[in-house]
């Protein structure tokens, strides 16, 4: 038809004088317009979703990608994809391998540089089975898509990360190729993310001389691949090549003595290196011995710049006093360019209390300059002052307890930390200025966990082994971490009856933590609740795009407001009642887990996949995302297994504050919401009911250089490390 609706489908049977051959015209006929459809429909789904569009599960075929990708290519078309395509989900499909091979092409031409991110994970073409690992086609496609992500990421000292997108060596290779040719863009580059991408040898060699070309490169982020011996030498001769390159990581990627050797050879009086990843490698004493007579001859000789900073752990075959020296040298190195941080008063109470004193200031001061909103009769008490307070305090300890990495971090940093707030039992008013009291009780700052490959070979070594590594390093693990620690401390100095501190002429120090009677354990002091800060959501749930898994649903009334963003007093109390009222939560909550590349536009996270649970458990490799280990925590409590035989009432957030790519209606979901399944059987089991926190997001800005008070204006952008 001309105009209107054109048919794609005629029914025809029991008409025996209808010939073969014409039945075969009309159906490619018929085949033709539904193309045009199936283009259609994506370009409408693109301009409506803000460039994405999704067609998993659709029974598409070659033919149906065949068309996809020549609008891909046609720029010039007035109602071309490539105007509008940002992202497309076509997994779970019946698309071949030409099929797969026609879209990567389609998005290398150029056309279709605002496409970013195609999932052809579930076809033939996609994966090769049955291992499910992405075939060489979606491999190149995936790298296409990671070149235009590059190409459109802009100036700026922040990491570019291309990270957890199965790249593979192919892959890698279309990114090379973008770096090396188009230098226009390219050179731009300051810092660049490739880790969690199986990238091996030829793909790093790809990658090094292409990385070696580009004149304003400072940090190179390629860990938990499979770069192996020949690949960390590739990278040495970029490190010679590159003099302004600053940062390089390359943990977990099984470089061997070997690789460490060529790698020290090439930092020998180096004008700009100072920071070298190398945990996790299967090095030995002979390469570390390497690597540290690199580092002497270096300090020695006053030429070049010498490592400051130097990583080391997870390599089983270096002795605790070899890599006690490495870090000598790296303090001294550190030392004489002026790094000294401050040394907090940890011996001396009153110095301590000063200190923490001197940070809540500079902490109210931020919070008040980010703002909080208003309240008729001009009172600025509002759940948003209480996120910037928070996010303010964490901001000022971070600055405080750890100012090197603070002056050194590229971007946006990761961090998360864990807040008390303690109301003042003196006081009527249950609101800021009248006594109350923000105190950070642990902080940290990490976006990774340990490869697949590193975990089965601990797994392989035994129980010992394997309770002996580090498994997440994600900032919110490691701020959980520390406050079990300092619950541990606290509940040791009570049974001591003294205090951690040597008490300087003042009371008691201040703690989180009180004994319960005779062998009743402990609990947390009255008047007071804690708080999680993370400066980014929560990889996993809480960051998913919209729509994304069918947890989300465009009817259900919180798509109307925000139901956290209440007043000050109304903050505290009604939780539970304002989530069951206005959150939707699927009947079936999802796992998920990190460390798997290649969904796409489904997926809940870079390099975060849905799983069943029982594929997410005791699984060597396999990590719940922080989203759903925040989500245990408010339903196990924080403390965990062990500590609950010592403080047995579960300890859980009162409210989640978030900064980078904060979406209320997922933090919910992503954590205690997603745990209203889980509340109706939480007597049967005879364990609390799980606890509802309230999402909040700040205006606090925490990365780079950022002044105190300076406000996050654009939430969505990409920054270091995507957790």
């Amino acid at each position: 038809t001309r105009g209107g609706c054109p048919l794609k489908e005629i029914a025809l049977a029991n008409n025996p004088s209808v010939s073969s051959a014409s039945l075969a015209a009309l159906d490619g006929r018929l085949r033709v317009n539904r193309r045009a459809d199936l283009v259609r429909e994506a370009f409408a789904a693109c301009v409506e979703n803000g460039g994405r569009c999704s067609f998993r599960r659709r029974g598409l075929d070659d033919d149906d990608a065949f068309a996809l990708a020549s609008s891909l290519a046609d720029a010039d078309a007035a109602r071309s994809l490539a105007r509008v395509c940002v992202g497309m989900d076509l997994a779970d499909n019946d698309i071949g391998p030409e099929g797969v091979r026609a879209i990567a092409d389609a998005v290398r031409l150029g056309t279709s540089r605002s496409v970013v991110a195609v999932s052809v994970a579930g076809n033939p073409g996609g994966e090769i089975h049955p291992s499910k690992t992405p075939s060489t086609h979606a491999r190149i496609l995936h790298g296409c898509c990671a070149a235009n992500l590059l190409r459109n990421a802009g100036e700026g000292e922040a990491l570019k990360s291309v990270g957890d997108r199965a790249l593979g060596d192919d892959g890698a290779e279309e990114v090379a190729r973008y770096l090396s040719q188009e230098h226009g863009y390219s050179h731009r580059h300051r810092a660049i993310g490739l880790q969690h991408n199986d990238i091996g040898p030829r793909g790093a060699r790809a990658l090094a001389e292409s990385l070696a070309g580009l004149p304003h490169l400072d940090e190179v982020a390629i860990y938990s691949n499979r770069i192996g011996v020949e690949g960390a030498k590739w990278l040495a001769g970029t490190v010679r090549s590159c003099r302004t390159l600053r940062v390089l990581d390359l943990g977990g990627n099984d470089i061997g003595d070997a690789g460490c050797i060529a790698l020290a050879e090439a930092i020998v009086g180096h004008p700009s290196m100072e920071e070298l990843h190398l945990d996790h490698n299967g090095i030995g004493m002979n390469g570390a011995t390497g690597l540290l007579g690199a580092m002497q001859m270096t300090e020695d000789s006053r030429k070049g710049r010498g490592l400051r900073r130097v990583w080391l752990h997870g390599n089983d075959g270096v002795s605790e006093e070899l890599n006690a020296r490495v870090h000598a040298i790296a303090g001294r190195n550190a030392g004489a360019a002026g790094e000294r941080p401050e040394q907090i008063p940890r011996d001396d109470l009153t110095a301590l209390e000063a200190w923490e004193d001197d940070a809540a200031l500079e902490a109210e001061g931020e919070a008040a300059a980010a703002g909080g909103g208003s309240l008729p009769g001009g009172f600025k008490e509002t759940s948003t002052l209480f996120a910037n307070r928070v996010a303010a305090a964490a901001a000022a300890a971070y600055r405080r307890w750890f100012p090197d990495h603070a002056a050194n971090t590229r971007g946006a940093a990761i961090i998360a930390a864990i807040v008390a707030h303690e109301r003042d039992a003196s006081s009527p008013f249950d609101a800021p200025g009248h006594g109350d009291r923000l105190r950070v009780l642990s902080l940290g700052s990490g976006t990774k966990f340990m490869p697949r490959e590193v975990a089965a070979a601990a797994a392989a070594g035994g129980a010992r082994r394997w309770e002996s590594v580090v498994h997440d390093s994600h900032a919110e693990v490691l701020a959980r971490r520390a406050f079990l620690r300092m619950c541990y401390r606290e509940i040791l100095d009570i049974a001591r009856e003294t205090s951690t501190y040597k008490v300087a002429g003042a009371a008691a120090p201040w703690r989180l933590l009180e004994p319960v009677g005779h062998a009743g354990g402990f609990q947390m002091r009255p008047g007071i609740t804690l708080h999680l800060y993370v400066s980014t959501a929560p990889c996993g749930s809480c960051s998913m795009p919209a729509m994304a898994g069918g947890a989300s649903n465009p009817d259900a009334s919180f798509a109307m407001r925000d139901v956290d963003d209440v007043t000050w007093n109304e903050l505290w109390s009604g939780v539970a009642a304002r989530h069951e009222a206005g959150v939707f939560a699927p009947s079936k909550p999802v796992t998920t887990v990190k460390g798997a590349a290649g969904r796409g536009e489904q997926a809940p996270a870079p390099g975060v996949v849905f799983a069943r649970l029982r594929d997410a458990e005791k699984v060597p490799g396999v990590t719940l995302s922080c989203s759903d280990k925040i989500s245990r925590w408010q339903a196990l409590g924080i403390q965990g297994a062990m500590l609950s035989h010592l403080v047995p009432r579960p300890l859980a957030f009162s409210t989640v504050v978030v900064g980078r790519k904060f979406n209320p209606d997922r933090l919910r979901l992503g954590t205690c919401c997603a745990l209203r399944g889980f509340a109706s059987s939480a007597a049967a089991l005879r364990v609390h009911p799980p606890a509802h926190c309230a999402a909040l997001g700040t205006t606090v800005k925490l990365e780079g250089s950022a002044g105190a008070g300076e406000r996050i204006e654009r939430r969505e952008r990409a920054d270091a490390g995507d957790s």
